[in-house]
């Protein structure tokens, strides 16, 4: 009987065997496309080492080399033609989904159909609900999500007059989850504790899934799929049920006996999920609104700077004086909104951005071309710190681009900032991840005095692969605000 270790070694050389030759082929395919690192059967694996451990380093070498072009990178997902320069941009920006798909790499990278249960991208219409339905529900509905930030802070960071350590990355997930979550389930759910734990975890599971599942080649993905998911995500896919079956299956049957309109429908996820026009009969399912409403939740998780504290606050306590705790409130917070821009070019989640497969041959506006079936992505974290698009782009500079013109706001996308993508696959939840942010900013710096534990500078980031994870040891010490 075979072993794990075994299992694991034969998995490794079966998936190096299958890269490899997936290697040869590509390569011949790109001839014209230059190659940053290795590109030899064995050296590259050197190349693609170097970008699982420090991304960002990889990121700027290349783009310093090759700015404004076309390059390959090979990663242990193959090939990848990264483009830059801003034209290169807009023709990505540009480019209709059956020519350069978004959704076809992002079911390849989370093997959405074993790891989530999704069986493809022709209707995956909970994306068009959040861009819409739950993005003009924030202003009607930020009350809520105010009183939940009140809740929480009462939960999770008491109001003490000594100094308070709180681990950051922990408690922060948390109470995201719960300020996101009483928008879109409301109460009681959002509180409950399980269902916290499980929209913090479900995403760690399915990137653990697509991770092993990415290990084989095509021919065996259908039997690890299934066999890896039974173990990771369908045990969450479980506790989703049964935390949200009651509610969801009631929401169904009051749908089916009254219609649409019946007398207090809830103003909520489930609710704007069976209103859009796109969901057919088989999908009105408790296993189905289940699933959509977790990888929602998936898009919904994801320094002190002492001397920056006083302006934010002056800036808060004159417009939240004005408007109160409001969604109108928060977009007036220029200087914050400024402050977050930059905290997102400088310390992004991704090193890579505009994740693409072509479904066709493609032709840039520069000539380059790509075959069918290449993937292609922006080097991010490089653009965001090229001196050519930004002046000191290096340097932390919160208040030097003040959104007084569209463009410059946190969640306005441009070719030379790239945190939330760009076109039509633009992050449809970064209206709801701005409000949140913002709220629990403000109501932390008017409440609360902060500062690291230790002192001393930002926790440094840990990289793995593409994705950056803040500290995960990082403590923030928390005491009721004291008078200047």
């Amino acid at each position: 009987m075979f072993e794990i270790p075994h299992l694991a070694y034969y998995a490794f050389i079966t998936w190096v065997l299958y890269l490899s030759g997936k290697h040869i082929n590509r390569l011949r395919e790109l001839p014209d496309i230059p190659t940053y690192g290795y590109s030899g059967f064995f050296t590259c694996w050197k190349t693609a080492f170097d970008g699982l451990y420090d991304s960002p380093k990889l990121m700027l070498q290349s783009y310093d080399k090759y700015r404004g072009a076309a390059f390959k990178v090979w990663t242990f997902s193959g090939w990848v033609v990264m483009v830059s320069g801003r034209d290169m941009v807009e023709d990505v920006r540009k480019a209709p989904m059956n020519q350069l798909n978004f959704n076809r790499i992002v079911e390849e990278q989370l093997q959405t159909k074993y790891t989530m249960g999704l069986k493809g991208s022709e209707n995956i219409y909970q994306i068009d609900v959040v861009r819409t339905t739950l993005t003009r529900n924030i202003g009607v509905r930020f009350d809520e999500m105010y009183d939940e930030v009140l809740a929480c802070f009462e939960d999770y960071i008491p109001t003490t007059e000594e100094w308070l350590p709180i681990p950051a990355l922990e408690t922060s997930m948390q109470i995201v989850s719960r300020v996101a979550n009483r928008l879109m389930v409301g109460l009681p759910i959002c509180r409950i504790p399980e269902y916290i734990d499980l929209n913090i975890h479900f995403t760690v599971d399915v990137f653990k899934a697509a991770v092993i599942i990415n290990l084989f080649p095509s021919f065996l993905k259908p039997i690890v799929g299934r066999t890896v998911s039974q173990l990771l995500t369908r045990p969450a896919m479980r506790r989703g049920r049964k935390i949200l079956g009651s509610v969801i299956s009631e929401r169904l049957k009051r749908e089916a006996e009254e219609g649409k309109d019946w007398p207090g429908r809830p103003n909520d996820l489930i609710s704007w999920l069976l209103d859009h026009d796109q969901i057919t009969e088989n999908e009105k399912t408790v296993e189905d609104i289940t699933m959509r409403i977790l990888t929602i939740n998936i898009a919904a998780e994801h320094t002190s700077h002492q001397e920056l504290i006083a302006p934010l606050r002056e800036e808060m306590e004159r417009v939240i004086g004005a408007e109160g705790w409001t969604k109108k409130a928060m977009s007036s917070l220029y200087q914050l909104d400024s402050f977050m821009k930059e905290s997102q070019r400088l310390f992004g989640l991704s090193s890579l951005a505009l994740s693409r497969k072509a479904l066709v041959p493609f032709r840039f506006s520069n000539g380059v071309t790509i075959p069918a079936g290449t993937n292609i992505g922006a080097p991010a974290v490089a653009i965001h710190l090229d001196d050519l698009n930004y002046n000191q782009a290096t340097a932390f500079q919160p208040f030097s681009k003040q959104p007084g013109f569209v463009g410059e706001h946190m969640v306005s996308p441009k070719p030379e900032y790239l945190a939330f993508g760009i076109g039509k696959h633009v992050c449809p939840g970064r209206f709801l991840a701005e409000a949140t942010i913002k709220l629990l900013i403000t109501y932390t710096l008017l409440n609360f005095d902060i500062k690291l534990e230790g002192g001393g500078e930002r926790p440094k980031n840990m990289w793995v692969g593409h994705n950056m994870m803040p500290s995960v040891k990082a403590k923030v010490l928390f005491r009721k605000r004291q008078q200047e």
